[in-house]
């Protein structure tokens, strides 16, 4: 059953991803910077799941042209940077951390999480805006485009199910 909170995700048609990206904060030190937030959050204050996907979102927004065999281009800034946002988000609460940050061909970026036999999937389009996959029990329940801003609230889902 579809829990009344996943029948209320809005979806968009034109994102404006928010965050401003990852920034060298002084030797070895890395900092998150967003918009949002008021300030700088040092990856070291972030749960190490949190921590482990923002490098890995570091290392495949560095990929070259054609790293899947098939000529496909990297992530692209927009994709990269709503990934940051979600991850930056995820990272400062008790949210469930992801189990896998991927790069995908044409330019995006896909965030997984998986939970008490739920699945929630965000990939993140080149342009930024982002669909969700959600499954329960094996089925899926949802398949939208939607906001980032959205994705606290299906992963309370995710812990919570209701």
């Amino acid at each position: 059953m579809v829990a009344p909170l996943l029948r209320n995700i809005s979806t968009f048609a034109d994102p404006k991803p928010r965050a401003r990206g990852v920034s060298r904060a002084g030797p070895g030190v890395h900092a998150v910077a967003t918009s949002v937030w008021t300030g700088l959050t040092l990856l070291s204050a972030l749960r190490p799941g949190v921590e482990s996907a923002i490098r890995r979102l570091q290392e495949i927004a560095s990929l070259p042209q054609g790293w899947d065999s098939y000529g496909s281009r990297p992530p692209t800034g927009h994709a990269v940077r709503a990934a940051m946002e979600v991850l930056a988000e995820v990272g400062d609460s008790a949210l469930p951390e992801p189990v896998n940050v991927a790069p995908v061909s044409g330019g995006g970026v896909q965030l997984e999480w998986e939970q008490n036999g739920r699945e929630f999937e965000l990939e993140i389009l080149p342009d930024g805006r982002a669909e969700a996959l959600v499954i329960e029990d094996g089925e899926a329940v949802l398949e939208a485009v939607v906001d980032v801003t959205v994705v606290p609230t299906l992963l309370e889902w995710l812990v919570v199910g209701e």
